[in-house]
């Protein structure tokens, strides 16, 4: 998609420098605008695929056993 937004700006990039300056036509394209909405879209784009927000935190494992020898914790509870 990116690389199709280039070719497009390349493209309002020739058509703007080959088109004639006639002062008489009623309706002119508004390249200035075109460039900005392609820009918007491109900028849509990169936030989409790198969002600003912090990525999620890669987890520790848990520890999947909660049990404990009953000697084991009363002393640890003595040491507290």
């Amino acid at each position: 998609m990116q690389r199709q937004i280039d070719a497009i700006e390349l493209l309002a990039d020739r058509a703007r420098s080959s088109a004639t300056g006639a002062d008489r036509v009623r309706y002119r394209f508004d390249y200035p605008r075109l460039t900005a909405d392609l820009e918007r879209v491109r900028d849509g784009i990169n936030n989409y695929l790198s969002p600003s927000r912090a990525q999620p935190a890669d987890l520790v494992e848990l520890s999947v056993d909660y049990r404990a020898d009953a000697l084991h914790s009363s002393n640890s509870d003595e040491h507290e």
